[in-house]
């Protein structure tokens, strides 16, 4: 094994205290260098590669999973969106009101045949709104089906019950990225935008993004709206806090920056490590106190420790940070970190390829007011739908090593960062099969955060990318229609079909 490939294979986010800052953080470098190749040679959003509510969890059945499961096989199969109404063809929605309106117009006036006279033709529109009207309240009548699914699923999305004027209504009905939606970030206080910028990528030295250009792709998120920079120490050892910290002082807007705190050495948190991190994140940033610091994917052993939460509790009575959380690999690190009140948020690896928090977590860190922040959203680019096979990568890219070498060759715990864990072929073979859902409107990367968006207990999503372009595609994706109920079922049967044995009960 080369001694680049070692450098990467171990801990990505592990600072060597008292030792040369230039090994802090090699495997950040390596996959943030990696992921910006990624962005260069196909043009896709990238993957910050740091790391709602439902009801029953997934994997507890009872008549209303029954439900879902008759919905989610009939979504496998390919239908006419017509036959859909709204559900199919996003791009053409509104609301029914509009819909129906177009429609009308298209038959009235000078478009009839040049024999039919104007009285006849007001009678042919006054049908034609009574049959719109009749399909509303068919549809209506869907939505009542519709709802009792979305609150037993935890799903947003679908059909709201039929308002006073018979039309069903829709979420996410925005005219632009400044309007995105908002939502409360556990217990913080914190309204956050459910995309924000991710920032691993603007992380190493030795990719080719300058200064200026990491800057302008936080200046992209910003002004697209995003209120959510997410960052770490080891992120180009203190570059990415640098920067973000530089162009916030060109932003009169309040802006939340979630930063991590690096392990030490035995990849645990000491009080004296902690109390470093938050000083040095607190001057590269340039803020009196950190809004949010999060423990950086310690190993398992370091969430039985009380002490390290008592440091966390004692930094924030002093008013070094704002708020607590932590960065996890595992589920059950999750719902340990969760037992310990100074924990608000946690951030974790949530994609269509990595379903188990929705069916272990999510539903407790609603119940208990913790946000979730959603990181490794795109799979280290398999989820763009941005490669085709092992030639697509460097020698020295982590997900060419994983392709070629298997799962723990890749960066992070037996290597859960990388493909998200997912074997590679598994993982084409699967995205292959998702491509029949992904809307008209959207690329594979927006219609894969527009599905993290459709849990209730997710409150904001993380990607990332350098290049200002991929990162307004990304906060796009907020504007999308939720997606069906079908096309969950669809998405799930996909996971359980091709990687659910690889990856379920391992992270």
């Amino acid at each position: 094994m080369s001694d680049d490939r070692s450098s990467i294979q171990g801990r990505t986010d592990t600072r060597t205290r008292n030792s040369d800052p230039g090994n802090a953080d090699a495997g950040d470098e390596a996959e943030d260098g990696a992921q910006r190749d990624l962005h260069d040679q196909h043009g896709h959003p990238g993957d910050d590669g740091d790391c709602g509510g439902l009801g029953p969890p997934a994997g507890v059945r009872g008549p209303q999973h029954e439900q879902v499961d008759q919905q989610r096989h009939h979504g496998a199969e390919q239908r006419d969106p017509a036959e859909e109404g709204l559900d199919q063809a996003p791009h053409d929605r509104t609301d029914d009101g509009h819909r129906h309106g177009l429609l009308v117009t298209a038959l009235a006036g000078d478009q009839l045949p040049a024999d039919v006279d104007a009285e006849t033709a007001d009678q042919h529109a006054d049908d034609e709104r009574d049959e719109a009207a009749n399909q509303s309240h068919t549809r209506g009548q869907e939505c009542l089906r519709d709802k009792s699914i979305r609150e037993a699923t935890g799903l947003r999305g679908g059909r709201d019950p039929i308002p006073a004027s018979g039309l069903p209504t829709f979420f996410a009905a925005r005219s632009d990225h400044s309007d995105m939606d908002t939502r409360e970030l556990g217990s913080t206080g914190m309204d956050v935008t459910e995309i924000g910028l991710g920032t691993w990528n603007v992380g190493p030295s030795w990719g080719e993004a300058s200064d200026e250009e990491c800057r302008d792709s936080i200046r992209a998120a910003l002004d697209a709206g995003a209120n959510v920079i997410d960052t770490a120490e080891v992120y180009g050892d203190g570059r990415a806090e640098r920067l973000i910290g530089e162009v916030l002082d060109e932003y009169d807007k309040r802006v939340f920056v979630p930063t991590k705190a690096a392990p030490d050495e035995d990849e645990r948190h000491s009080e004296a490590g902690l109390r470093e991190s938050v000083a040095g994140s607190k001057e590269r940033l340039g803020v009196d106190s950190l809004d949010l610091v999060q423990l950086h994917c310690p190993e398992t052993a370091a969430f039985y420790e009380p002490e390290t939460f008592d440091a966390l509790e004692a930094l924030k009575a002093e008013g070094e940070i704002d708020h607590a959380g932590v960065s996890v690999e595992k589920v059950e690190e999750a719902t340990k970190a969760i037992e310990y009140d100074v924990v608000e948020t946690v951030q974790i690896i949530f994609n269509p390829l990595r379903l188990r928090p929705a069916e272990r977590f999510f539903e407790r860190a609603k119940n208990e007011d913790v946000g979730v922040i959603v990181r490794v959203p795109l799979a280290s680019g398999l989820l763009a739908d941005a490669f085709e096979g092992v030639d697509d990568f460097g020698e020295n890219d982590h997900r060419r090593w994983a392709a070629e070498d298997g799962v723990e060759a890749g960066v992070g715990r037996k290597g859960g960062e990388t493909f998200a864990g997912v074997p590679f072929e598994d993982g084409l073979a699967a995205v292959a099969d998702m491509r029949r859902l992904v809307p008209a409107d959207a690329t594979m990367a927006q219609f894969t955060l527009r599905w993290v968006l459709d849990f209730d207990a997710v409150s904001t999503v993380i990607p990332g990318s350098t290049s200002p372009g991929h990162v307004e595609e990304n906060v796009a994706a907020a504007d999308l229609d939720p997606l069906s109920h079908e096309t969950h079922g669809a998405v799930q049967d996909i996971y359980e079909e091709h990687v659910e044995e690889y990856v379920h009960h391992r992270w």
